[in-house]
């Protein structure tokens, strides 16, 4: 539909925002589409795991409120079945699709908190265990409480970005080479997954510790 979907209807949907194509970008004709494939494979999945589906214990979304995880926990059970990568795949998305029905997602804040590591420090890339160790110092982090579990590790901050798409690469900084994460590879998934007010939230409290730290030394 052309227009913004009634908020009654919106919150017990799952909303797929389009926009119109640009004169620019090719795309297959609709016509040529033929769905026989597609609806013969939706089918045969129907009749294999259905009773399987409908006895599957509730999957709740991790960030999602109660409504929100009601409305993708059909398609959370779908993609488990599917594999690992594609619940985490589906995870990202409803909390793309869902931004007014977000908690507060582990991850989002960890895309924040390490946004603020790379702002604050004025550097563009940085080795994990570094990361780690500037993580779970409340200086950076604004009091947040994401890494304050012992348990946090490499494997966990890979774990918890790999469904936006960021991986740890490895490169040189001076005369020592390991992976880490670059700065400008955070960019998309902040701008897509992290809420702006929570964006300028943080930059707002950036900005109140740098004058008082000003005060002080004056």
């Amino acid at each position: 539909m052309i227009g913004k979907v009634p908020d009654t209807i919106a919150d017990r949907s799952i909303v797929v925002h389009m926009v119109r194509k640009l004169t620019t970008e090719i795309r297959a004709p609709l016509a040529e589409l033929n769905p026989a494939t597609i609806k013969a494979k939706c089918l045969r999945f129907a009749m294999d795991h259905g009773q399987t589906v409908n006895r599957h214990e509730k999957i709740r979304g991790d960030g999602l409120n109660d409504r929100a995880a009601d409305t993708f926990d059909p398609l959370f059970v779908i993609a488990r079945l599917a594999g690992e990568e594609w619940e985490q795949k589906l995870h990202a998305a409803a909390l793309a699709i869902c931004p007014g029905a977000q908690a507060k997602s582990i991850a989002a804040e960890l895309l924040l908190d390490m946004h603020t590591i790379f702002y604050l420090m004025g550097e563009e890339k940085m080795f994990t265990r570094r990361l780690i160790a500037l993580l779970q110092d409340e200086q950076f982090t604004m009091g947040s409480k994401v890494l304050k579990d012992s348990a946090i590790d490499e494997y966990k901050i890979a774990q918890l970005l790999r469904p936006y798409g960021i991986r740890s690469t490895t490169f040189r900084i001076g005369k020592e080479v390991n992976k880490g994460y670059v700065s400008e590879d955070l960019s998309e998934a902040l701008a897509r997954y992290v809420p702006k007010a929570d964006v300028d939230a943080r930059m707002q409290e950036i900005g109140r510790q740098g004058k008082l730290w000003d005060e002080v030394r004056e």
